[in-house]
């Protein structure tokens, strides 16, 4: 993935190293690049941004082995009826438990009288940040015939991301056949859902800030213009594309278009049929870090189930997004237009 804040490098690493401890056998591989950095396949520079970032979680409560025994107990408590593939917690059945830990994970002081309530142990409580998990950097670019070989090596695939247009590598992944993880909101909920794959919880729309601060900051735009979409610069706007309806599962909010406008020369990004100026402005997904690490944990508990989930994100997607199955729908669609 590129390194920049759609594609959720913070839920990912806040939950990775609230989740685990080097003392727990997982390792994160990172295949990224930073987005728009001369340097952009500097390791050690992405190296020392995850170090900076893991320095600013210590002493939060973690999210580890006491954690999951908690969720998992509340979880057959209350029962929710939409558990997903192989005993998975799905968002909706997350979400009724979000409350309560919410509640009970506020502070410090909260997290241990909670523990020690139910006669858990506090060892694993608070983030130390000599004691963080493994994370193994990789920038150089790997052959497309050498893919599957890096996919069929790892035992999961996880990608937070705050919204995708389609989500290409959530796809790879799942027909790869590793248990996948993806944010329960965006182009890749058109193949992953409760019955193939670990969605996280949306805890909320919020300003997309790193696309406003393309169309909403006064740039050149001829300039802009030139390195986004290549155009004349002369032509002061961006083309709009007009999308057909998409089911509800596919964009659960309205799709964004985005325009200049003209006598300003200010940049536009909008949910379609918003009328309402206070919200002309890109928005997207906030993944639950919580629900993320119990994912990550439950996987790490039950490598049978993982292996379960990532034959039926196989069977989904080789059924489903076969080449042979994306011509027949081609060919329909032709036949419809024509």
């Amino acid at each position: 993935f590129k390194w920049e804040s759609r594609k959720g490098w913070e839920a990912l690493l806040e939950a990775y190293f609230r989740a685990f401890t080097s003392s727990d056998n997982v390792v994160l591989y990172l295949k990224t690049y930073l987005y728009l950095d001369p340097d952009s396949k500097n390791a050690e520079k992405i190296k020392g941004i995850v170090k900076d970032f893991g320095s600013t979680l210590a002493g939060m409560p973690m999210l580890g082995t006491d954690y999951f025994e908690i969720v998992t107990a509340l979880k057959e408590d209350l029962k929710p009826t939409n558990d997903g593939v192989a005993g998975s917690l799905t968002p909706d059945g997350f979400s009724r438990i979000l409350d309560v830990l919410k509640a009970n994970m506020s502070t410090k002081g909260d997290v241990k009288a909670f523990l020690e309530a139910l006669g858990k142990p506090a060892n694993d409580t608070f983030v130390d940040t000599a004691k963080l998990p493994k994370i193994i950097v990789l920038t150089d670019d790997i052959p497309m015939a050498a893919l599957p070989s890096v996919y069929a090596s790892m035992d999961a695939f996880v990608l937070p991301t705050r919204g995708e247009g389609w989500g290409l590598p959530l796809m790879e992944a799942m027909a790869m056949g590793l248990p996948t993880i993806g944010t329960n909101w965006g182009g890749n909920t058109a193949f992953m859902d409760k019955s193939n794959s670990l969605l996280v919880h949306n805890e909320g729309m919020a300003v997309a800030e790193g696309i406003n601060s393309v169309f909403q900051n006064r740039y050149q735009i001829p300039q802009l213009e030139k390195e986004v979409i290549g155009g004349d610069a002369s032509v002061k706007y961006f083309p709009r594309h007009e999308h057909r309806p998409n089911p509800a599962n596919v964009f659960p909010a309205p799709p964004l278009r985005a325009s200049i406008d003209r006598s300003t020369g200010r940049g536009i990004c909008s949910n379609r049929g918003d009328t309402d100026a206070s919200r002309q402005e890109g928005r997207w997904a906030t993944p639950s870090v919580e629900h993320l690490a119990y994912h990550m944990r439950f996987l790490l508990a039950n490598p049978s189930a993982g292996r379960s989930i990532g034959e039926a994100a196989r069977r989904f997607i080789s059924k489903n997004f076969s080449r042979n199955q994306v011509a027949t729908v081609i060919e329909h669609r032709l036949h419809g237009i024509l």
